[in-house]
Order: C-alpha cells, then sequence, then structure tokens
C-alpha cells in the first residue's frame, strides 16, 4: 500500500495560457496522482516579458480547482508571499506550498497555517537553523527537501531522515534535477510527499520548471511506477521463509 503522496506540479508550466491548463489538468486527472499545484506569484513578477509571465486570473484558478476535484485530486496553490496568499485564499486549496524564498516570510506562515489545511514548506534556500526556526514558530507547517541545483550530487536525500529528526516534523522531497530516476531514490527515505513538475508534450516550448518536469505523456507511466516500486521498501520485519 502506498503511503507517499504523489504532487504533480503545474506551476507555471501553463505558460499564462487557461487552455495549456486545462489541458495538462485533463491529462494529469488520468493519472495515479494524488495532487496538482499551481503557482500564483507575487504581482512585481508578471511583467509578461514571457508567456509565463502573464498572469491567469483568480476565476480561472477556481475554473482548474473545479476540474482537479472533479477528476477526484487535491488541488494545491503554492505561493512566496502573504499578499498573494491573502489574495489566492478564496480559492480554498486542499492544501498550500510555500517557495523556497517564502520560508522567512512569517506574515505568510502563519496566514497559511492558520487555515486548517496541510502547509508543505520548501526549504531550497535555507539552513537548519532557519528550518528549525521556522518549526518551532510554526507547529503546524510540514517541510520539503529541496535542492535548486541540477547536479545529481548536490540532492542530498540524507537529509529528508536529517530534517524529520530535527523538526520532528513530516519531510517531503522536490525534484529539481533532470533525471526523474531520483525520485525512486528518494522513496527510500521515507518522504510524505514527493513533488515533481510536469509540462506539455510540445517540446518546441520552453516552459519555466523545463529541464526537471516530466512531460505529460510520462507523468501516469512515472507515477504508476513509483507506486508500484514504493512497495519493495516493505515494513522491515523479517520472517522465516
Amino acid at each position: 500500500m502506498s503511503t507517499t503522496q504523489y504532487i504533480a506540479e503545474i506551476g507555471l508550466n501553463h505558460l499564462g495560457s487557461a487552455a495549456l491548463a486545462e489541458e495538462l489538468i485533463a491529462g494529469l486527472i488520468q493519472t495515479e496522482a494524488d495532487g496538482i499545484t499551481f503557482q500564483i506569484r507575487e504581482d512585481k513578477f508578471y511583467d509578461r516579458s514571457d508567456p509565463w509571465t502573464v498572469p491567469i486570473a483568480v476565476d480561472d484558478h477556481g475554473a482548474f480547482r473545479d476540474a482537479i476535484h472533479a477528476g477526484h485530486k487535491k488541488f494545491g496553490l503554492s505561493v512566496g508571499d502573504v499578499t498573494t496568499a491573502k489574495r489566492a485564499g478564496s480559492l480554498a486549496p486542499d492544501f498550500w506550498k510555500v517557495l523556497s524564498f517564502g520560508l522567512s516570510d512569517y506574515d505568510l506562515l502563519d496566514y497559511v497555517s492558520g487555515l486548517g489545511v496541510p502547509v508543505f514548506v520548501s526549504t531550497g534556500n535555507s539552513d537548519y537553523a532557519e528550518i528549525e526556526d521556522a518549526a518551532k514558530r510554526f507547529p503546524r507547517v510540514n517541510f520539503i527537501h529541496t535542492q535548486l541545483s541540477p547536479v545529481a550530487g548536490d540532492v542530498n536525500l540524507k537529509a529528508i531522515q536529517e530534517m524529520r529528526e530535527r523538526t520532528g516534523r513530516d519531510v517531503s522531497f522536490g525534484l529539481h534535477l533532470p533525471d526523474l530516476r531520483v525520485l525512486f531514490m528518494a522513496l527510500c527515505f521515507g518522504p510524505e510527499a514527493v513533488f515533481f513538475y510536469v509540462k506539455g508534450d510540445d517540446a518546441s516550448k520552453t516552459y519555466p520548471d523545463d529541464a526537471h518536469a516530466a512531460a505529460l505523456a510520462v507523468a501516469g507511466p512515472l507515477i504508476r511506477d513509483l507506486r508500484q516500486l514504493e512497495t519493495a521498501i516493505g515494513t522491515g520485519e523479517k520472517d522465516r521463509a
């Protein structure tokens, strides 16, 4: 039985297009993902210099939420500042993800941790002193071990267990490495959830989360294989054959 949650992150890979967002949702609800996330950034981010810096209206995100719920998946929002979180609060996500640069924004952590739904805080830019301080101040948040590096030697999967021991919280894993096989290794450290980005199948397009994202056609088989191989971890019990 699977104990790890599998979270497919659309993030900003909709490229400012509601139609592409709907296409990604339609594909992901056919997979065994537990949840699907969208990212909403602070106002200054949306300068229209790239497709993903074109904002999608909050009302459209409401339609995305409804489609995700209709597909029996959880709807998550990723944010990095309290102003954006409050504006998006009307969407009532099933869980929040706080982006790496938001871990030090205690107003943000205070707001989302008071909403009564799970909060996952990415730690990609933080050391243990910052993480432990946040854990002490906000007893209802959990953490995501993420290294914002494309190099396998920087992934440091042992930090999942170390962070769990230091904070007493459940710890998840967020992938920022092009080699998707790292997700299978992460399962051996018992993450609460694994977060990975998903992009469209059109390889001619550039996505903000690109090299480390799974193409939509890959996401379904990937999650299926992760669930199947997670069972190989077992319980640790040893019985006579």
